[in-house]
């Protein structure tokens, strides 16, 4: 289901879609079901910039290493005027994506989004940018994260 503010509507067809995309609002999108998907596939598809991907988790705590324990809850993506939250039993549906070179990625600590992914059997290539990392760059002596929320 489509999903622009509060108002739930049917997934929309292409012209829509690129209507939408064309707009000021972003369109947001909240996938459920198997359906949906090929909605946020025809999205990925539209996109040329960078896209923005994040992961819900859990199964682990500060501190201690995410390999073998981290899993996927959920996951997000997004573009210039465009967000998906996505249910995590279709991760392994956006597997070609995750692995593509070509599609360029924002990530906010890439080095934990690979162990979370490695734990589905996925990879991760095509990341332009870890805004964890870029923070860091930027000002090493900043305490505290610098996760994406400390960064904006």
């Amino acid at each position: 289901m489509a999903v622009r503010g509060t108002q739930t509507r049917p997934l929309p067809s292409p012209l829509v879609l690129m209507l939408s995309l064309a707009h000021k609002e972003p369109l947001r999108l909240v996938v459920r079901e198997r359906s949906q998907i090929e909605t946020v596939m025809r999205l990925l598809s539209y996109e040329r910039g960078i896209i923005g991907y994040d992961t819900e988790d859990t199964g682990w705590k500060p501190g201690i290493s995410p390999v073998g324990r981290a899993r996927n809850v959920s996951f997000q993506l997004g573009g210039d005027n465009w967000q998906a939250a996505i249910d995590w039993r279709f991760l392994g549906d956006f597997s070609k994506w995750l692995a593509d070179e070509v599609a360029k990625k924002a990530v906010t600590n890439e080095k934990f989004e690979r162990h979370v992914l490695a734990n589905h059997g996925l990879v991760l290539r095509g990341v332009v940018i870890d805004t964890a990392y870029a923070s860091f760059t930027y000002n090493p002596l900043r305490k505290g994260r610098h996760g994406l929320k400390q960064c904006l």
